[in-house]
């Protein structure tokens, strides 16, 4: 069902009811949101637009637009808003309509259902494997940096990709939900390469970076053409007025931007190296990241991955069992960057969980 707890993470509603628990008792490592909360000005914006649910919200997001337009730095007739990235996810396979796609794995589960939901066959591949799949293909899914790794590809390695698939006259759908989090950000971004003779689209989110999950804010940069099918198809009034205000004001403010890449830069270099140390311990594999979210491989001789979620749940941390992701097995966990004194509960935490045996569960 969709509530299911490996479903994907962040879902602290039903965590709460599972584990008598109030929300405030959880602390969620599952969900790669930006430790600081929202920006201040989103909030004071949200404050004063409560008046504006007695109307209908723009549905055209003209000032969020603009206001993307100038962040991202492409033409505002390139970008679509939408309902969190999933929605927009969802809505560029719509209107693709692919019959048959690649989604390079391990990643997140929504390219393959919104493929799926569109009438089409997804089929998972390793990303050293996929030129050897794309006879036939009609649509590329990619994420960088990817969920749930944490690794990164350099622009020109994306171009390389989407200049391959373009000879077998597919689109390349490139998910930069956590680019906002990367340094020096220009080497990897691949929004301005969206161009009205490119077979890409470029996803993104402003949920995890500015910490509004809750009001659901994505976006598309897409060759204006495509980009006009997309708003005719889109659900009208998808993305609400306190939202759209939430997501200009966050994206005014530059102080918050700032402090956000070098908070989160300096406690995901704490957790790894704490990470490390616990490595050095209990056997496991930690994997290199370039966002704000960590995967480790635990060993054979340790917990599986559900088992470390179950029990790190009793203590009220919620981390992410990836066993569910194509290409990984039930040893694999991705672990959010949160506060410092957060990072050290957790890393407190998973020492205690891993040092019990399999045997004695």
């Amino acid at each position: 069902m969709r509530g299911d707890l490996h479903e994907h993470g962040g879902n602290v509603y039903l965590e709460s009811r599972c584990r008598g628990l109030r929300i405030e008792q959880l602390v969620d490592f599952s969900a790669n949101i930006n430790p600081l909360g929202p920006s201040p000005l989103a909030l004071e914006a949200i404050q004063s637009s409560l008046d504006l649910v007695r109307h209908y919200p723009d549905p055209d997001c003209t000032e969020l637009t603009e206001e993307l337009a100038t962040y991202l730095q492409v033409d505002p007739g390139m970008i679509v808003v939408g309902n969190g990235g999933a929605e927009v996810i969802q809505l560029v396979a719509d209107v693709l309509g692919p019959h048959t796609g690649l989604v390079l794995s391990p990643t997140f589960s929504e390219y393959a259902r919104a493929i799926q939901r569109a009438g089409g066959r997804a089929i998972p591949v390793a990303f050293e494997d996929f030129d050897a799949h794309l006879d036939g293909i009609d649509v590329v899914f990619l994420c960088n940096p990817n969920n749930p790794t944490g690794s990164i590809m350099p622009r020109c390695r994306v171009l390389d990709i989407v200049h391959c698939v373009q000879r077998y006259g597919a689109t390349v759908v490139v998910d930069e939900a956590f680019m906002d989090f990367v340094e020096n950000a220009d080497s990897y971004t691949a929004r301005g390469d969206v161009g009205d003779g490119a077979n890409l689209i470029v996803v993104g989110s402003l949920t995890k970076f500015f910490a509004i999950p809750g009001l659901r804010v994505g976006y598309a940069v897409a060759p204006e053409q495509l980009a006009s099918k997309l708003r005719e198809a889109k659900q009208t009034w998808s993305v609400n007025c306190l939202a759209q205000a939430a997501a200009v004001a966050s994206l005014r403010d530059v102080d918050y931007i700032v402090r956000t890449r070098e908070y989160v830069a300096r406690e995901r270099e704490f957790l790894l190296e704490g990470l490390a140390e616990l490595a050095g311990v209990h056997g496991f594999r930690v994997w290199p990241p370039a966002a704000n979210y960590i995967l480790i491989s635990v060993a054979p001789d340790s917990p599986t991955a559900g088992e470390v979620r179950r029990r790190m749940a009793e203590s009220g941390l919620l981390v992410r069992d990836c066993s569910n992701f194509p290409l990984l097995d039930d040893r694999s966990v991705r672990i959010a960057v949160r506060t410092r004194n957060e990072n050290k509960r957790l890393l407190s935490e998973l020492g205690r969980v891993l040092t019990v045996s399999p045997a004695r569960r």
